[in-house]
């Protein structure tokens, strides 16, 4: 039995598609239906352990690569004055410059058709030395590697780390086998992976009006294409979503340290590790992660602009420009978030004039990153954002009712109860909220805490929690049980 079909064997259910409300039933009845499998003559622990290690490690290095071109970009930019952000939230940003970049090369190299088999490693090859590079050369590398510093636990709670790392150990190895599934579910297989595998076989990104949405933005398939190519595995494409999943857990670490909750990086591991809807999500194919993760980073980038008037638009442009370019929602989102982002300024009395030079250069950023995106779907189907602005075009009525038609958000009402069922109940149809209770339960408290005292009024970083938190609640993602 090769390695593949190894690895296929020991997920077990979490690979057919059967969804467990709880994490905690999930476990134990993996791990139930697991037993037989570890009992079988067939399986061969090391042959296991080394394939998920080498797709780890491989996928590792990509993830470097990302994080070496963006740290080298972003400290260009801090060099020219503008000043940056703290050291976990700069990670999180050189993470999504560094695959924006990446994802708008192999676009471009799509539309002139040079996108061969080679040329994803050699893209990310050359980025991540290229990134090496110039940190050696500036002497940046404790710079750029300066959110380490921030994991080290406080005196006394190593036992902490040691306990919790157990206590993920299991769930962990059963969740990488499962990201190394073979790729079956219904929208994968109809366009997400498909028009991977059509651009992979073509070497360009042509359109084809066969595949949903296929003039729509969707960076996402790039990625997946990227992982795919260099892992040389389908399945294994699904392991990019773990860059997503640092992304958001590098965000969660900013917002704790902004309302000095120094140990709050465990329960940001927590909650990454914990929720149902990220652990779903992420074994999918779906733009909603990697859109989710670009938006926060952005949104994180912005608001800290706010605060600390420190933080190059430029990069704050790319990170919105990313998540824009990972599918259509991701516009909207964009323009949602420089809308607060100028509101709040102007109200915060942050200044006009840079409040303007700000959201220009961002939107200037995000339109350079979309703009291929726009005339590769307006020379396809005569609309730069396809199916809309199409007269009478019956897609759009149709994609208005179906998301009128399903979940909680139905009204007004029903929407602003979106945070308290996902503290409060498990998830019913299509898009409804998923259960987030026990970090929803346990963070707030020690999260407001420091933010409120004795005759003061909320800091900034209260208001960036509350936006955050209600943009990451009540947008972004849309899973089907």
């Amino acid at each position: 039995m090769d390695a593949s079909a190894l690895a296929v064997r020991f997920a077990g259910p979490a690979g057919t598609g059967i969804m467990i409300d709880s994490p905690a039933a999930w476990i134990p009845e993996a791990v139930r239906a697991l037993a037989p499998e570890f009992q079988s003559p067939a399986f061969d622990s090391w042959l296991l352990a080394r394939w998920l290690g080498q797709n780890l490690f491989a996928s590792s290095l990509v993830f470097l690569s990302d994080f070496l071109i963006g740290s080298a970009i972003l400290h260009a930019l801090e060099r020219r004055g503008w000043g940056g952000p703290p050291p976990a939230l700069r990670a999180a940003a050189s993470l999504v410059t560094g695959l924006g970049l990446a994802g708008t090369f192999l676009f471009w190299l799509g539309m002139a058709g040079w996108l061969l088999p080679w040329a994803p490693l050699a893209l990310t090859t050359a980025a991540g030395l290229a990134g090496a590079f110039l940190l050696h050369r500036r002497r940046a590398w404790r710079w750029a590697f300066g959110f380490v510093r921030v994991l080290k636990p406080a005196s006394g709670q190593g036992w902490v780390v040691a306990a919790l790392a157990l206590l993920l150990a299991v769930p962990a190895l059963l969740y990488l086998a499962d990201l190394l599934m073979p790729v079956v579910e219904f929208d994968a297989t109809l366009y997400h992976m498909t028009a991977a595998r059509q651009y992979r076989e073509s070497h360009s990104v042509a359109y084809d009006g066969g595949l949903r949405y296929n003039a729509q933005p969707h960076l996402n398939v790039l990625m997946l294409l990227r992982h795919w190519s260099i892992l040389g595995n389908d399945a294994a494409a699904k392991m990019v979503n773990l860059e997503y999943g640092l992304m958001l857990w590098l965000v969660l670490i900013y917002a704790a340290r902004e309302m000095g909750w120094k140990s709050g990086w465990m329960a940001g591991a927590l909650f990454v590790a914990s929720s149902p809807v990220l652990s779903w999500v992420s074994r999918q194919e779906y733009a909603d992660l990697p859109l989710a993760a670009c938006a926060a980073v952005a949104g994180a980038l912005l608001f800290h602009r706010i605060r600390r008037r420190v933080g190059h638009p430029l990069a704050i442009g790319l990170a919105l420009g990313t998540a824009a370019a990972m599918k259509l929602h991701g516009h909207v989102l964009a323009a949602c978030l420089l809308a607060v982002f100028a509101t709040v300024s102007l109200v915060g009395r942050r200044g006009f004039w840079s409040t303007v030079r700000v959201s220009a250069i961002a939107s200037v950023v995000v339109a350079a990153v979309c703009a291929g995106w726009w005339v590769r779907s307006w020379r396809s189907t005569g609309s730069p954002a396809y199916p809309f602005f199409v007269k009478g075009h019956p897609e759009v009525a149709r994609m208005v009712e179906h998301d009128r038609s399903y979940g909680r958000g139905r009204d007004l009402k029903a929407f602003l109860l979106i945070p308290w069922h996902m503290q409060v109940g498990p998830p019913a149809a299509f898009a409804d909220a998923f259960t987030f209770v026990r970090p929803g339960c346990c963070s707030p408290p020690r999260q407001w805490r420091p933010s409120f005292g004795r005759g003061r009024s909320p800091r900034w970083s209260s208001y960036f929690w509350v936006v955050r938190s209600c943009f990451f609640c009540c947008s972004g993602f849309s899973p089907a049980r």
